[in-house]
């Protein structure tokens, strides 16, 4: 999808502001205009993914506990 292609593209430059206008001249040129709010849309999916990723990346003390245990446990059986 085209919107799509535009969000990945300003998402890998980093979504910084200065990249905002030239992309506005881009789809003004192009006649994709429109596409505006979907690429707005399709951006904050991709923040939103990866906002998921690091969270899910995140280690829970419960988890931090068992992975000492296992450790341990290896330790003593080997």
């Amino acid at each position: 999808m085209l919107s799509r292609d535009y969000a990945q593209g300003l998402y890998e430059l980093g979504g910084k502001p200065e990249h905002l206008a030239p992309l506005k001249k881009v789809l003004e040129r192009r006649g994709h205009l429109k596409l505006l709010p979907q690429i707005l849309a399709e951006y904050q999916k991709l923040e939103e993914h990866d906002a998921r990723i690091a969270k899910h990346k995140e280690e829970t003390p419960e988890q931090a506990q068992i992975r000492q245990l296992l450790e341990l446990y290896r330790t003593l059986t080997v």
